[in-house]
């Protein structure tokens, strides 16, 4: 995670042409995770942290960590490219922030973390898919609800509320009222998707409930570290989730 902030803060900075120019590389790193001592710092902890992960990773769990990995790369690369554009409409919006959130290289990993290599039928399945669609659109549209703040100073558009402001036409609270409804409907589908998921024989299926339980604390730890850390609300986390009131930074 701390790769993945250090990556998201520095693409913001630099032109299209050198976030492009990162992103092949890393490709390149993710395929190639041997350490050359003339690698530039970023690439060598990039070939360090991820060659690690393929060492003793399960071969399908490695697969799909490089093809998740490639979307949240590819989706960098489209938001820094479309700086300029107009703000995009919600359905083409959450697509995006889907890819650019990484969680599902995240939750490749947090299969990883589980010591599990599931099977492609698991993973391909539509209920499977849509409880990590319903769980990165949680993390993402709350990260963007604790982000707008951070982001509005700078007139960042890639932020859900700014999305719902210029598609509805709402003021800030209302649109942040709808962000919130958009995310509790997350939880709803959540939810709905894992009573209709079918059963692949007991050892697979305590298999699945582990990588579950996995999206579920992806869920409830994002929304704990948001508050924790100092990147939104500097030390004032603790007092904000009690009071629930933001004060946005003066422009300029």
């Amino acid at each position: 995670m701390d790769w993945a902030f250090c990556f998201d803060d520095w693409s913001d900075q630099y032109a299209d042409v050198e976030v492009q120019t990162a992103v092949e590389s890393i490709k390149q790193c993710l395929r190639n995770p041997i350490v050359q001592q003339d690698d530039p710092p970023f690439y060598r902890l990039t070939k360090s942290l991820f060659g690690r992960f393929f060492q003793t990773a399960g071969p399908r769990c490695a697969k799909r960590f490089i093809q998740t990995m490639d979307q949240y790369l590819d989706g960098v690369v489209y938001e820094v490219t479309s700086r300029e554009c107009d703000i995009l409409d919600s359905q083409h919006y959450t697509t995006l922030r889907r890819k650019t959130s990484g969680l599902y290289p995240s939750f490749v990993l947090t299969e990883f973390a589980a010591g599990l290599d599931l099977p492609d039928e698991v993973t391909d399945n539509p209920a499977i898919r849509s409880m990590e669609d319903a769980a990165n659109d949680w993390v993402s549209w709350t990260n963007d609800i604790f982000s707008y703040r951070k982001e509005e100073v700078v007139g960042g558009t890639h932020n859900l509320v700014a999305v719902i402001m210029n598609e509805l036409d709402l003021d800030l609270q209302s649109a942040m009222d709808r962000a919130g409804q958009m995310c509790f409907s997350c939880i709803t589908r959540f939810e709905a998707d894992r009573r209709i998921l079918p059963s692949w024989g007991s050892e697979i299926d305590q298999q699945v409930e582990t990588y579950i339980q996995g999206l579920q604390s992806w869920i409830v730890g994002s929304l704990h570290w948001s508050f924790a850390c100092q990147r939104y609300f500097e030390s004032r986390g603790e007092k904000i989730k009690n009071h629930r009131v933001v004060d946005l930074i003066p422009r300029g």
